[in-house]
């Protein structure tokens, strides 16, 4: 604790900072002081989350305002979310999105996400728990990469079958050439299962034509809304045998 002298003399060395330095600096240099102390608060949490002190990161959580703990920052791009994509922090992570509404898809500094920093760090269960709780896996960094993207390029088939599963969007396509040449030069395993999601999602849109058709619904709307493959003059048998190729 801090004395009532030790309280004078900082507030005298305040007062005078003010009269003996231009206002600018000075602003600058309580920006520096604030920034210190708010990444020393956010390094008491980041340790809790890495000793898995769940129950004791819970208990500071909640005796800090929930506003105060969303802006916590050790670096421009690590927020507490990030850290727990880092450290494996399950419980800590679903303590934060579920009981204090933590965005799942906030995004830092760099742009990046938690979803994006888990399938880094090739951690399956963070991603299936980000997932679940609602992430957009089309996020992109600044960089112009994705969670799917980040997946393809660490060589994690698991992954991406799991982000697939989830509906992400099968978009390979980056501005970002040294990323492009990694993706293109991806594995056989990798290849596999995203030629098999694929071929998975041409089987759903020809099963939901043959779902139309069969409810004898106008060609018009089919032809607009669900017929992707132009095959709608086909007949219902013919399509039958076209879906069974593809079963």
């Amino acid at each position: 604790m801090e004395s009532s002298q030790d309280s004078k003399y900082s507030r005298l060395a305040a007062g005078a900072a003010k009269v003996f330095f231009p206002i600018g600096l000075y602003q600058k240099y309580q920006s520096k002081k604030n920034q210190k102390a708010i990444f020393k608060e956010t390094e008491e949490f980041v340790q809790l989350i890495k000793d898995g002190n769940i129950e004791e990161f819970k208990q500071k959580c909640l005796s800090t305002p929930v506003e105060e703990i969303k802006k916590l920052r050790m670096f421009p791009d690590y927020s507490l979310l990030i850290a727990c994509a880092c450290f494996k922090g399950h419980e800590a992570a679903r303590f934060l999105i579920e009981e204090l509404h933590f965005d799942v898809d906030e995004q830092v500094k760099n742009g990046e996400t938690a979803l994006i920093r888990a399938v880094h760090f090739n951690d399956y269960q963070m991603v299936e728990i980000l997932l679940q709780a609602g992430a957009n896996a089309e996020l992109r960094t600044k960089q112009e990469i994705g969670a799917l993207l980040t997946a393809v390029t660490r060589d994690k088939p698991a992954l991406v079958d799991l982000l697939l599963r989830h509906g992400t969007c099968i978009n390979l396509k980056t501005d970002n050439k040294a990323i492009q040449a990694v993706v293109d030069a991806c594995s056989d395993k990798v290849k596999g299962v995203i030629s098999f999601h694929q071929a998975w999602r041409r089987k759903k849109n020809m099963l939901v034509i043959l779902d139309n058709l069969n409810q004898d619904k106008p060609k018009e709307i089919l032809k607009k809304k669900n017929d992707p493959l132009g095959i709608m003059n086909k007949k219902p048998d013919l399509l039958k045998l076209i879906i069974r190729d593809y079963m």
